[in-house]
């Protein structure tokens, strides 16, 4: 949904996937709904700490498929727990490795500009690796942490 969201306003887009099947489904639904989005959007099988350091990009965004909080009249589907391996997301154990401090100061080694971390309701953001500013930005339906190179925010040095 929100690569779908970033490719509609133009940004070219790399999302990573796991699950074959779910990269399958993104492809597919993404070109049958907006075939001109889909020429900016491409999936890669696999994990974004596996992405060429030497492919560098704007922005890493990750979104580590928090549980969705039941609403009001919803009822659990198999069918989910089957594509995505809902227990696992319930019990955490795709969140943690995902937002290992290894694996965020890696997506900072491949952004030109900023990572951004689609947060969980009331979830606290990760600590900032060494040499990284963490800034927390929310609306009325998603927080999101950036992070960003201390680096990028000095002013440049004066020349003697």
């Amino acid at each position: 949904h929100d690569a779908l969201l970033m490719a509609r306003c133009g940004a070219h887009v790399i999302a990573y996937e796991h699950n074959p099947l779910m990269a399958y489904y993104a492809l597919r639904g993404v070109a049958s709904y907006d075939l001109d989005a889909a020429t900016r959007l491409s999936v890669r099988l696999g994990d974004h700490a596996t992405h060429p350091l030497e492919e560098r990009v704007d922005v890493v965004y990750l979104d580590p498929m928090y549980p969705e909080l039941p609403m009001k009249g919803w009822r659990h589907s198999p069918t989910y727990d089957a594509l995505r391996g809902a227990e696992a997301l319930k019990a955490g154990a795709l969140r943690a490795e995902t937002l290992s401090p290894e694996r965020l100061g890696r997506a900072l080694q491949v952004a030109r500009r900023s990572v951004v971390i689609k947060l969980a309701p009331n979830e606290p953001p990760p600590p900032p690796p060494e040499g990284a500013l963490l800034e927390t930005l929310k609306s009325n339906r998603v927080r999101v942490a950036v992070y960003t190179r201390a680096s990028l925010h000095q002013p440049p040095m004066e020349r003697p």
